[in-house]
């Protein structure tokens, strides 16, 4: 997020650098977070020690 406001700063105009720089924190603000749940739900379900199968 500190780049995409830096660049901003110095250049004055909005180019895709900062583009996908604020796309990407929104994302992870909102969608993101139920997503990063659901994977983490899995890997411990697929990685616990309990139910490795060895």
């Amino acid at each position: 997020m500190i780049l995409g406001i830096i660049n901003y700063w110095f250049t004055k105009e909005l180019d895709l650098f900062t583009l996908i720089i604020v796309l990407i924190i929104g994302y992870g603000m909102t969608i993101g977070k139920k997503q990063v749940k659901k994977l983490d739900k899995w890997a411990e379900a697929k990685f616990s020690r309990k139910t490795a199968k060895y």
